[in-house]
């Protein structure tokens, strides 16, 4: 990440904290109330409990980010919902902040130093660097396929051009294919799965590929169900312009 980004960040976490003081401090002790992010928050005796929460879940986050990107740290999603597991009681409550935050600063969720379970497997004639390691995986080594990290990685391109990518919805699918010879049959095709629904990690990798290599098919493999469909659904919002 460029210091331009981590300062952008970073100045408009403290910007926004100094408002909030500076609206609480202004407030007439009679009917008191901030505008938050476009909510009115009223600080009396009336209250909404929800209101309260909500607001301390917001400013939480937002620490947890300005120290995150003061220090270029990391930590996994669930770890911060587990920090302070009786003020989000569910996981999708931290996450749908972190989202609402990223697309606030128009950044990605990595920017702002969180990294999610690693999920998603990658098979083929691929290999990628981790850019904060500097280790250069390769992804024909395992036989079983790669895990995708929720990392800054590098695909590099290789000698031989990628004939195609398929991706397909399970990991029962994925390694059925590998251990009947898939990669042996079709030596330059990419194989991916994200498991299920697709993690952040296993969509931007995809992603990458498909910029890197934006002459090759990419062919999604799914149930022939609502469920299915979902999943191909957001493997080709992720796509954007480069799905086919």
């Amino acid at each position: 990440m460029s210091d331009n980004i981590r300062f952008k960040i970073l100045n408009t976490i403290e910007h926004l904290c100094m408002l909030c003081v500076e609206q609480m401090y202004k407030l007439p002790s009679t009917s008191p109330s901030m505008i938050l992010n476009g909510q009115n928050y009223e600080w009396n005796n009336k209250i909404d409990d929800k209101d309260r929460r909500d607001f301390t879940q917001y400013i939480y986050v937002l620490s947890t980010i300005h120290r995150l990107v003061r220090t270029q740290s990391r930590m996994n999603i669930r770890e911060l919902f587990y920090s302070q597991v009786n003020l989000f009681r569910h996981q999708r409550v931290s996450d749908n902040i972190i989202e609402q935050i990223a697309r606030h600063l128009c950044v990605d969720r990595r920017q702002l130093g969180f990294v999610a379970t690693a999920k998603g497997f990658c098979a083929g004639n691929i290999q990628y660097r981790n850019l904060r390691s500097g280790d250069i995986i390769d992804c024909n080594q395992l036989s079983n396929g790669q895990l995708i990290v929720d990392d800054d990685v590098e695909i590099n391109e290789t000698e031989h051009r990628i004939s195609f990518i398929l991706v397909v919805e399970k990991d029962t699918v994925f390694q059925h294919l590998l251990n009947n010879g898939f990669l042996i049959r079709y030596r330059n095709a990419c194989l991916i799965t994200g498991r299920g629904q697709p993690d952040h990690a296993t969509r931007s990798f995809l992603q990458q590929l498909s910029r890197l290599y934006n002459d090759t098919p990419i062919y999604i493999l799914t149930d022939c169900d609502i469920f299915g469909v979902l999943i191909a659904c957001t493997y080709q919002s992720s796509l954007n312009e480069n799905y086919r």
